[in-house]
């Protein structure tokens, strides 16, 4: 009775073959990617996972086509679970194999630089950020990344470097909040080190 049970619980999860592997691994992939859309991102990484480690031999699982979908995600998971090396893996293979990719490669420019701030790679981080303000420097994104590299470093003594920074983001935006928000970052850093004019 054990090895049938064993057998039943074994046999459906089994392939028999190669198109009902491919509906089970496009199932994972499609359950991983509803869950990270519900702000599931637990089941969301392990969606990835189980991909990962199930299904890893499959010639689907290598193909182009698959990681250029699957990596992003995949590393964005890790990201929202602060699985912050896994989430680098991820994003770091994605730039290695697909280095040309003008779709994808802002938003893995944009959550590797995060991830990598947030396990205290704060130069990295600040390379990262600018290679994504390089890629696309018309992104709506591009000025919060900018305070960010700022606000990375100020904290990493790196204070003319910032205040250069911030001067050059002032020249280029125009009046909104986020040209207030660089403004009270200018004054207040100002402020804290002493280099108000009196």
């Amino acid at each position: 009775i054990l090895f049938t049970v064993i057998g039943v619980l074994i046999l459906p999860c089994s392939p028999t073959n190669g198109n009902e592997t491919a509906q089970t691994l496009s199932e994972t992939l499609s359950l991983g990617q509803a869950a990270l859309a519900a702000g599931d991102y637990e089941s969301a990484y392990q969606a990835f996972l189980e991909i990962d480690t199930t299904f890893k031999r499959e010639p689907e699982v290598a193909s182009d086509s698959f990681q250029l979908v699957a990596l992003p995600i995949k590393g964005y998971a890790a990201l929202l679970t602060e699985r912050w090396e896994e989430a680098i893996d991820a994003f770091d293979t994605f730039i290695q194999r697909f280095p040309k990719d003008r779709t994808r490669s802002s938003f893995v420019l944009f959550n590797l630089a995060r991830a990598q701030s947030q396990i205290g790679q704060p130069n990295e981080a600040i390379e990262t950020y600018r290679r994504f303000i390089a890629h696309d420097p018309e992104r709506a994104e591009a000025p919060l990344a900018t305070l960010e590299v700022v606000r990375l470093m100020f904290k990493n003594s790196r204070e003319d470097e910032a205040f250069e920074v911030l001067e050059n983001l002032l020249r280029r935006l125009r009046p909104g909040v986020i040209r207030n928000k660089a403004r009270l970052m200018a004054l207040q850093k100002s402020l804290d080190l002493g280099r108000v004019k009196q």
